[in-house]
């Protein structure tokens, strides 16, 4: 997509948080990997990053493994731990023995953007996405994984009439990114989450 001074995004799924429930589910069977295996998820590459996590009150420490995308220069990993004795409101998985929450929903982005300078032009682009929320309750601790798949269904320019997307959109491209779920895409990406007692 083109870089411009306006970006215009409308999205069908605004926020994705506990309170949806999307129209689609997926199940946990444990695949255990060593930090640094590389895993293909919908045609994207990830890798298996693994934190040491200790409980807030107690001395109880774990070994945390999930996969991370992996981009060629690089990779970044991050954990979400929160101080949370509750117990989970509607646990649907067990992790390592751990009461787990699984989440997953899709959703279609449209990107209209582009600029009057030097000469008018925009880029519409209209991505589908899959996102998957993994709450684990451990103890007093509560830990949160995140990820995201996309598929694009179309990128075109414009250069007449550069606020109207309508022009260039091939209705027929936007497809159920219902795949980004199944068994090669988030269904697979829950199956590699670890939560391993070390003491």
């Amino acid at each position: 997509m083109k870089s411009a001074k306006a970006v215009v995004m409308v999205s069908l799924l605004a926020a994705c948080g506990a309170a949806y429930a999307g129209p689609h589910s997926i199940s946990y069977s444990q695949v255990s990997v060593n930090p640094g295996a590389k895993v293909t998820i919908s045609g994207q590459e990830f890798v298996a990053a693994q934190v040491g996590v200790r409980q807030f009150t107690v001395d109880k420490r774990y070994a945390v493994r999930w996969l991370v995308p992996s981009e060629p220069f690089g990779f970044a990993a991050s954990l979400q731990a929160d101080h949370n004795p509750d117990p989970l409101d509607s646990p649907n998985a067990t992790i390592d023995g751990f009461p787990a929450q699984i989440e997953v929903t899709d959703s279609r982005t449209y990107f209209l953007s582009g600029s009057e300078i030097p000469t008018p032009q925009s880029s519409l682009l209209v991505q589908g996405q899959a996102f998957a929320f993994v709450r684990v309750q451990v103890g007093d601790t509560r830990l949160t994984f995140f990820a995201t798949v996309t598929q694009d269904d179309q990128q075109a320019d414009i250069t007449t009439d550069i606020y109207r997307g309508t022009s260039q959109s091939a209705y027929g491209r936007y497809t159920d990114p219902v795949a980004l779920i199944g068994t090669a895409g988030l269904d697979k990406w829950v199956d590699y989450i670890r939560v391993i007692p070390l003491n």
